[in-house]
């Protein structure tokens, strides 16, 4: 048959005997292999679930295994997957709050300005007083919209004979449409 047994009954001490003698013969025909035929010390073959092989995969592999792939990997790992530049400047700004934390003294006395500061600017429920500062934190939100609004117009105004995207004249009209939206 396939497996090397002859056909029939066989009783358990024969049919023993018979692969003990199939497991010598294997040994045999393994043991006197070339090993480059055996597969030993071959690099591995990736392959797409179509069953072709990926040789992109094979070089990228490679490079990884040499000096060149491991500063290629080093590039990799500073270059953060899934994180946009508001994340990563929350997460400079946190650390950089760890670093001036660390250098402050490790027991804070109760003129600290900066906790001063976060004390003061917390908003508390029940505070007489909190609407006024909400109005004031408001007035200097719009205050930063309207010096960045300022700048935009100040560019457009610098734009005055320049040609749009249109073929148009580009005059003071396009600062006063954008104020106009923005509001």
């Amino acid at each position: 048959t396939a497996s090397g047994h002859t056909a029939g009954i066989h009783s358990a001490a024969s049919f023993g005997e018979a692969e003990r003698s199939l497991k010598r013969d294997r040994d045999t025909d393994l043991a006197g292999m070339d090993s480059k035929a055996a597969g030993h010390n071959a690099d591995t073959v990736y392959r797409d679930k179509r069953g072709k092989k990926l040789d992109m995969l094979n070089e990228f592999m490679k490079q990884q295994n040499s000096g060149e792939g491991q500063k290629e990997i080093v590039e990799q790992a500073q270059y953060e997957w899934g994180k946009g530049s508001v994340q990563k400047k929350k997460l400079e700004d946190t650390k950089q709050e760890l670093i001036e934390l660390a250098n402050e003294p490790f027991a804070r006395t109760v003129d600290n300005p900066r906790l001063e500061k976060v004390r003061k600017d917390a908003i508390r429920d029940g505070d007489p007083m909190a609407q006024y500062f909400l109005e004031k934190q408001e007035r200097s939100a719009d205050m930063e919209e309207d010096r960045a609004l300022a700048a935009e117009e100040a560019e457009l105004e610098q734009s005055a004979g320049k040609v749009g995207i249109y073929g148009e004249k580009l005059a003071g009209q396009p600062a006063k449409a954008l104020r106009k939206s923005k509001k």
